[in-house]
């Protein structure tokens, strides 16, 4: 592996990195076999990880700019600090849980040249299985909370209309303009980072991107969705116990009543939030029947993940009696 030369890459990959260590390793592996060095500079922000992580990126991938947090600062700030010691015309921002394939990065970056209207360019996410997996989604509505809360959206995913919020999860075969793609694997022109600014660290971690997307349109750019690029994502690598993804789930709820606080209304956001509470109930009712039924009849303890996702339900139910939590930011601790 040669080491970058003192030319201006054309792209700076940015990986925040959370106690991944065996998936930054995949990663990080794909990225040097799928692309050119001399197009590229990598950047992995660790938050301080405890499984050794920093110590793989040194030995293994020693060419690789390496940033330490002393704390778990968040994805949104990780990603900035990325974007700061950054000096390529584009930047990528890739997660620690995906796989370049057939040269994604470099397919993605003669696209987005092609089309110098678009500030951001996402590309097509597929499964570890291979399969299709959606990437492409609308800005958070009162609409697409409703859908999402009364289960159709997940239960009729391939339906333009009840699943409105995913398009359909369709999978287009020509690129598309969309409101927003996911930031497992998002490449942004960096001149236009430095015109609307870089991520909100207001959101600690999911929501961030959609932020991104939704001033930039409001700027006058293009979000483009990508097909012909593929990209495995493993999702929620950094997820390695019930309370990450009871947090994780909070999480998703919160930042995207954030989001309705900050760019629609307060008044939006409660009535996002009481749509929330009032269709969240029975799902709550519906586990805990499930918990008992499963103590009773195979003598096991509570599912200690439906407890955790109801300890989650608190926070939308203070909200009722202070909506200015609905504006607070928040932190993994």
């Amino acid at each position: 592996m040669a080491p970058l030369g003192s030319n201006k890459p054309k792209v700076s990959i940015v990986i925040v990195n959370w106690n991944t260590c065996d998936l930054l390793k995949s990663c990080l592996q794909s990225v040097y076999l799928e692309t050119k060095l001399d197009l590229m500079e990598v950047i992995v922000v660790d938050n301080d990880s405890t499984d050794n992580s920093c110590e793989m990126v040194q030995s293994q991938f020693p060419h690789v700019k390496l940033i330490r947090n002393a704390t778990n600062v968040g994805f949104a700030k990780a990603t900035n600090q990325g974007f700061e010691a950054s000096r390529g015309e584009y930047v990528l921002m890739l997660n620690s849980d995906t796989i370049i394939l057939e040269q994604a990065i470099e397919k993605t970056l003669n696209f987005a040249d092609n089309n110098p209207d678009a500030a951001v360019v996402g590309c097509k996410l597929l499964c570890p299985d291979g399969t299709f997996q959606n990437s492409c989604f609308r800005f958070p509505g009162l609409l697409k909370i409703f859908l999402t809360s009364i289960y159709v959206s997940q239960l009729f995913k391939k339906n333009y209309i009840l699943n409105w919020g995913r398009y359909g999860c369709h999978d287009w075969s020509t690129p598309q303009e969309v409101d927003c793609v996911m930031g497992s694997f998002a490449l942004i022109r960096h001149s236009v980072l430095r015109e609307i600014g870089a991520l909100d660290t207001d959101y600690f971690m999911y929501g961030e991107e959609t932020d991104l997307c939704y001033r930039l349109k409001k700027a006058g750019w293009k979000v483009l969705y990508y097909p012909d690029a593929h990209v495995i994502h493993i999702q929620e690598g950094s997820q390695k116990s019930w309370a990450d993804i009871a947090w994780s789930y909070r999480a998703k709820q919160r930042a995207i009543l954030f989001f309705l606080c900050k760019w629609r209304h307060m008044v939006i956001a409660y009535i996002g939030n009481v749509l929330i509470v009032c269709f969240m109930i029975p799902r709550l009712l519906v586990w805990a029947l499930l918990d008992v039924l499963t103590v009773v009849t195979h003598r096991s303890s509570l599912r200690k993940q439906r407890v955790l996702k109801g300890a989650g339900f608190c926070f939308h139910l203070r909200a009722l009696f202070q909506p200015r939590l609905l504006r607070q930011e928040w932190s993994k601790t």
